[in-house]
C-alpha cells in the first residue's frame, strides 16, 4: 500500500520545473494560434512562478517602519498639533451663510 501511495505521490507531484515545461508548451502553443493574450497571460505567469515578477504590496500603515524614537517624536508632533486645535480661539469659526444671516435679521 505505502509502494502505491509513494507512487502516486512521485507521479502527482507539481514542480516548478514541471509548471515551466507546461507553461512553454502553452507559449508555443498560443503563438502558433495567434493567441496573444494567452501567450501574455502565459509569460506573466511564468515570469511570476520563476521569481522574476514579484507583485507590489502597499501599506497604508505610515508608521510600520519607523523606529521607537521616529514614533515618539511623531507622537509629540501630533500631541503638539491636537493642544493647539483644542485651545479656544485657535481655530476660524466656519463664515455665515447667507441663508442663516436673513434668518437672523
Amino acid at each position: 500500500m505505502f509502494e502505491l501511495l509513494s507512487k502516486a505521490a512521485e507521479v502527482t507531484l507539481v514542480t516548478i520545473e514541471g509548471l515551466t515545461e507546461e507553461y512553454k508548451r502553452t507559449l508555443a502553443d498560443a503563438r502558433e494560434a495567434g493567441q496573444h493574450g494567452v501567450v501574455v497571460q502565459a509569460l506573466d505567469s511564468l515570469a511570476k512562478l520563476r521569481g522574476l515578477w514579484v507583485e507590489k504590496s502597499v501599506s497604508l500603515n505610515t508608521y510600520a517602519n519607523l523606529t521607537d524614537d521616529e514614533l515618539e517624536a511623531e507622537l509629540r508632533r501630533l500631541r503638539s498639533r491636537a493642544s493647539e486645535i483644542e485651545q479656544p480661539g485657535s481655530y476660524r469659526q466656519r463664515p455665515e451663510t447667507r441663508k442663516e444671516a436673513r434668518r437672523r435679521r
